[in-house]
């Protein structure tokens, strides 16, 4: 299957958070990408329109053990966009496939509560998390599906369809 560069894009992004993705949850333009192509396993369909990765926190989780996001998109020399000029942080991650490429920003999110300790360990504190209110209604609910990606199975959490519609309403 030929896969456009933002599917590309997703795929190196989940791969490259392999490790990381007990903690997260996808969220975003690409869930219903999801929901048809490996959730529903309907006929495979072109992604939505959508210009970034958004990726959801999950609550704290204990014993993480791991680099930050941060170090470990950094050793795989992710773009960085720098959102404040002579400030070397906050940052947003950006993923480019080729030196040419248009860069996907990689964003994001939490609750309002969630600590600054446990996003600086998990995520690190140069990566911008944008804390959000009345955003829970499609975190309580997620559910984990399969993703095949070149013979290697990934797990991910997405919002469960009636959250995620609920949510949109």
């Amino acid at each position: 299957m030929n896969r456009s560069i933002q599917e590309e894009a997703l795929f190196k992004v989940l791969e490259d958070l392999r490790d990381y993705l007990p903690y997260l949850i996808i969220i975003g333009g690409w869930v219903p990408y999801i929901y048809r192509n490996y959730l529903w396993k309907g006929e495979v369909d072109k992604p939505y329109l959508t210009a970034d990765i958004d990726i959801r926190i999950r609550m704290k989780i204990e014993n993480f053990q791991q680099d930050s996001i941060y170090k470990k998109l950094t050793k795989l020399q992710y773009s960085q966009r720098h959102l404040r000029i002579g400030k070397a942080y906050p940052v947003v991650p950006e993923v480019k496939l080729t030196k040419d490429a248009v860069p996907i920003p990689v964003e994001f999110v939490c609750r309002k509560d969630v600590s600054e300790d446990y996003l600086r360990k998990l995520v690190g504190s140069q990566i911008l998390v944008n804390k959000l209110e009345y955003f829970d209604i499609i975190l309580e609910n997620v559910i984990k599906t399969k993703i095949e990606e070149k013979a290697a199975l990934m797990k991910i959490f997405i919002p469960s369809p009636k959250s995620y519609v609920f949510h949109k309403v």
